[in-house]
């Protein structure tokens, strides 16, 4: 036995009714006349499908990264009981080291660690979600790959006479062909 739903008489051939079903799966409906003389219709299949999976990605940390460095992004999937989904850096699968790789977390979140080097033409990847429920479900955000901040930690000698002199800079991050100021 089923449930009554409420329908809006459009014509002699033609009701509407509104059905708020959430599972997928194949119903029955049919309709009924009512009394005097209440009659059954015949029994229509109505395939009621998936709703379209919805991602959002949060990027509470930011849209950019420092070479070397992680950025943690989080993925919420809704309208589907298959919440996996598969990544790709710019169209390549889970990344390489020369455009940087994406893992996924426990949690439902990934992490995206950037190349060694910035990357080339330009500095922006684009991280890629797809729904395992429904591939054709996607969501995508671009990335800016930054070069490293130098830390320079000391510079020797401190002091010179006025002419050309040398001075030897120590740092923890440089790159090389930079230049000083």
């Amino acid at each position: 036995m089923g449930w009554v739903v409420p329908t809006t008489f459009v014509s002699n051939t033609e009701l509407a009714a509104s059905i708020s079903e959430p599972n997928p799966a194949i119903y029955s409906l049919m309709v009924n006349n009512p009394d005097p003389g209440s009659a059954n219709s015949a029994v229509v299949s109505e395939v009621v499908g998936p709703r379209k999976v919805v991602l959002v990605l949060q990027t509470n940390n930011g849209t950019t990264v420092r070479v070397t460095n992680s950025l943690k992004i989080g993925l919420t999937v809704s309208r589907t009981n298959n919440t996996g989904v598969t990544w790709t850096v710019n169209g390549t699968a889970g990344g390489s080291a020369q455009i940087g790789t994406i893992v996924a977390n426990a949690d439902g979140s990934v992490t995206y660690t950037a190349p060694a080097v910035v990357p080339v033409p330009n500095n922006v990847v684009q991280l890629t979600a797809f729904s395992a429920d429904d591939p054709t479900v996607s969501i995508s955000q671009n990335i800016s790959v930054y070069n490293p901040i130098p830390i320079l930690n000391s510079a020797a000698p401190m002091a010179f006479d006025v002419g050309p002199s040398t001075v030897v800079l120590t740092a923890a991050t440089l790159l090389m062909g930079r230049r000083c100021s």
